[in-house]
């Protein structure tokens, strides 16, 4: 502060000065040798000595404490040297951003001459080779320097981006287990492993990953992304692992009671297999008997015959059937598999008499019927390889087939989660009772 209050001091005596000498117009003789001398303006004179006296201050200085002008040099070169290397590196990002891989080059390379390369700067100078050099060549250069730099998500994130878009799923996994470590429920690693295990086809893991992302980033891109491809993997993934219904928290899911209506069938075949699995058949069977008669599906029909062979044909299993048979979700379907059971058992009268009443009521007749009635016909004739090909014909033929219609695309076919032809997650509805080509024999 003071230096600055002398500093104005002497400019207004200057200016003060230089007025009166500009109106007076002095000039003062200075004699040098003999009759020889110069006439000099006075504000010559005092500019001079002014001059004269900032040098000597300046020797001063230098001889008295002359680190502190080697200082004042280095602060200078610094500051050109620093206002250089940015300039360097606005060069270096105007070129990734407008792609231009010679001007990176060249801005990379001046600025390793001011100092050694950020890890940053590293990253991003690579991330740019991938539009010069092949994939193997990107993926050993993000290997070196990940090994360089263990353990930096810097590195770790790019490097898992690229090994996911050119499909190095192995490495993708492993990196994105690296990330996780560092940084748990890091929405590109969770992205990634869901990804790779989509790949795999492995539905459980995948739909853990998406159900993970969805929890934590409910509004976000990803999201959106997700959502639409969420509703098959999850069917997909119930078919082969019924035992995450267990552990799922219905919370992610914005409506969760209409995606229970929309895919009672599925959850309810999960559930039905999940207590087979502990020998509880009489609930897997009371759950399908209930919920057949609220849906009408076949699949769930399909599934309680199969728990009525599983469980060692138990009785109580068999009047679920009997009360079916009763009851307003009656179809002929239902009294198929009442044929199908009593010929299982050998009783081929009553499946015959059966047979006849399914023909009064019904005029369209799939092939399971017309199988049956052959079968029954066999006992009678004692024709071993008649009853062979008959066996075969009964143990081929599903229930399933070619009694669903998809709501989507309209494809006749066996009832599916998913439609194979569309991909639609659309509820398969039951194909109405009238005369169809796919449905005769």
């Amino acid at each position: 502060m003071r230096r600055i209050f002398w500093i104005l001091l002497l400019l207004i005596l200057f200016i003060v000065l230089g007025y009166y000498i500009s109106i007076n117009n002095h000039n003062v003789p200075l004699r040098l040798f003999g009759q020889y001398s110069v006439h000099l303006s006075l504000w010559i004179i005092v500019a001079s000595a002014f001059l004269t006296g900032v040098v000597l201050s300046e020797l001063r200085n230098l001889l008295f404490n002359p680190s502190s002008l080697i200082q004042r040099m280095k602060r200078s070169n610094a500051a050109k040297r620093e206002k250089r290397k940015q300039q360097r590196l606005q060069e270096f990002y105007d070129g990734c951003v407008r792609k231009r891989l010679p001007d990176v080059e060249k801005a990379y390379s001046q600025l390793k001459f001011f100092e050694a390369p950020s890890l940053a700067l590293k990253t991003q100078f690579l991330k740019q080779q991938k539009y010069q050099i092949s994939t193997e060549r990107l993926l050993e250069g993000f290997s070196q320097l990940n090994q360089k730099n263990p353990n930096q998500l810097q590195v770790l994130i790019p490097y898992l981006k690229v090994a996911v878009e050119v499909k190095q799923w192995g490495l993708s996994e492993k990196l994105a287990q690296d990330v996780l470590g560092l940084s748990p429920h890091h929405p590109e690693a969770l992205e990634a492993l869901r990804n790779v295990y989509l790949d795999q086809k492995n539905w459980k893991l995948c739909v853990e990953k998406e159900i993970n992302l969805l929890s934590r980033y409910p509004n976000s891109l990803i999201a959106e992304k997700i959502i639409p491809e969420h509703e098959a993997h999850f069917l997909e993934a119930l078919k082969q692992h019924p035992s995450i219904i267990e552990t799922l928290n219905w919370k992610y899911i914005p409506n969760s009671k209409l995606f229970k209506e929309k895919h009672l069938v599925a959850l309810v075949l999960a559930e039905a297999k999940l207590y087979c699995r502990t020998s509880q058949f009489d609930k897997a069977a009371k759950s399908l008997f209930k919920n057949y008669g609220k849906t009408g599906a076949i699949a769930l029909l399909d599934a309680l015959e199969q728990v009525f062979y599983d469980s060692g044909e138990q009785a109580k299993i068999l009047d679920y059937f009997r009360k079916l048979q009763n009851s307003p979700a009656k179809s002929i379907f239902v009294d198929l598999v009442m044929c199908r059971i009593l010929y299982q058992q050998g009783k081929y009268k009553e499946i015959e008499q059966e047979l006849n009443n399914i023909e009064k009521q019904y005029s369209v007749l799939p092939r399971l019927y017309h199988a049956l009635h052959y079968l029954v016909s066999i006992p009678l004739k004692n024709t071993d390889s008649l009853l062979k090909w008959g066996e075969k014909i009964v143990s081929t033929d599903s229930l399933l087939k070619h009694n669903y219609l998809c709501r989507n695309c309209s494809i006749i076919g066996e009832w599916n989660p998913i439609c194979p032809q569309c991909g639609s997650t659309y509820s398969y509805t039951i194909e109405k009772s009238e005369p169809n080509t796919k449905l005769l024999t």
